[in-house]
């Protein structure tokens, strides 16, 4: 409901229509025309015209009751009741909120307790007390919630935090989640020493291991601490000009890639790219380069691309380079861009364990290894992600590389899925 009152209508007008209420609603239209005359003399005819439209509203707001309540910001110190509510920003309610439909806010949504039976999405949710969504809750932030949380499915794109008990764990309380968590082990075989066929092009230190292919001062090849994915920096080009096979050149001591299956990599972009804007050229001596282009990613999002190269063969015999280029269709469609490169790798199928799960993002949560001689301390080892191996998020199952010499351990991987 969008009031026609205005900020500018006096307070008095205000009084009167709430004290108004006390009649019934169709009696709204005589009470007005009845002291017209006296209103006329009371206020001007701005604020005179002013009432009586709010006066409609009100008539119209509570003979209808099923009109939503679309708001840039909902304060109340009492109880809030819609059907549906929908903020632009922020909504605040200091004691009950009660939505018989949906509730949709772009902002933050406090209230001491929410009760929902649609579906709720907002950016961040808080609540002092329960939570209650009859049906699904899909937050894009992060979740405070001091008492109960109670959906039939809860997605959080932010942090999902339960806190401890308010009192301290008084009379053995304690907050719980409670449900099946979607975490298992997962065994694996005995390693494989993966310092014999993967390689880091991508590393921990990428200053001077990387640099414009013609040097024509399109693109500042930098090392970046604050967009990153890997470990503590990443490689980044960033191109004031996207000119169809300009682009960056990683030198490489010569390796034989003929009998590997794979190169892969994190990639960030600040814009939106179409699979072919870009293309890695594995760069042979023999002048037989072999060019796979970099599939479609969202902007503003690290991103894991892994390429088949298994059919590289004997063009790949003696690899010294390995370049990121853009191609004439990424010189059409972009101008400038910035482009993150992060753990990039080469490996051989033989050094990949499949996991036989697709897990989620970050989901292997450790890997333990044993020895697996004869005759050696049955103790306990750790393999270490992104020092004694990767994750490769494939399509479908999900694996790990190893990358350091694991030929000695069975390994027991504990993942979420």
């Amino acid at each position: 409901m969008k009031s026609k009152l205005s900020l500018a209508a006096p307070l008095a007008a205000l009084l009167l229509l709430l004290a108004g209420l006390v009649y019934a609603l169709p009696d709204l239209r005589v009470v007005t025309d009845t002291h017209q005359h006296e209103l006329k003399n009371e206020f001007n005819r701005e604020q005179y015209r002013a009432l009586v439209d709010a006066f409609d509203d009100v008539e119209n707001w509570f003979t209808d009751g099923t009109q939503d309540l679309n708001v840039v910001d909902v304060t109340a110190a009492g109880t809030v009741s819609a059907e549906q509510l929908t903020s632009t920003d922020d909504a605040t309610v200091a004691d009950d909120l009660l939505v018989e439909g949906d509730g949709d806010v772009n902002g933050t949504l406090t209230a001491t307790t929410l009760t929902v039976t649609g579906t709720v999405s907002a950016e961040q949710l808080t609540s002092t007390d329960d939570l209650r969504v009859e049906n699904d809750a899909l937050i894009f932030g992060a979740v405070d919630v001091a008492g109960n949380l109670s959906a039939s499915d809860i997605t959080a794109v932010g942090d999902l935090t339960v806190w401890p008990d308010m009192t301290g764990g008084n009379a053995g309380a304690k907050n719980e989640m409670i449900g099946l968590p979607r975490i298992t082990f997962v065994e694996l075989l005995t390693g494989t020493n993966g310092t014999t066929e993967t390689a880091g092009y991508i590393d921990t230190t990428p200053t001077g291991e990387w640099a414009e292919v013609d040097a024509g001062g399109n693109i500042t090849v930098t090392a970046d601490t604050t967009i990153y994915r890997h470990t503590a920096n990443s490689l980044k080009l960033a191109f004031t000009a996207v000119i169809t096979a300009e682009g960056v050149d990683g030198t490489i001591a010569q390796d034989d890639l003929s009998g590997n299956e794979s190169l892969g990599f994190w990639i960030y972009s600040t814009e939106a790219l179409t699979a072919g804007d870009f293309v890695v050229t594995l760069d042979d001596t023999d002048g037989e380069d072999q060019g796979y282009d970099v599939p479609a990613m969202s902007a503003e999002v690290w991103t894991w691309i892994e390429l088949d190269i298994s059919g590289c063969d004997a063009n790949c015999n003696t690899v010294d380079g390995v370049q990121f280029l853009a191609t004439e269709q990424g010189a059409a469609s972009l101008t400038a861009v910035d482009v993150y490169l992060d753990g990039m790798y080469k490996w051989d199928a033989d050094d990949e364990e499949d996991l036989g799960l697709s897990i989620v993002q970050d989901g292997v949560i450790n890997v333990l290894t044993i020895p697996t001689a004869a005759g050696t301390a049955n103790t306990w080892g750790v393999a270490v992600e992104n020092v004694d191996f990767f994750v490769n998020y494939a399509d479908g199952a999900d694996g790990i590389v190893w990358i350091t010499d694991q030929s000695t351990v069975q390994a027991l991987a504990f993942v979420a899925y």
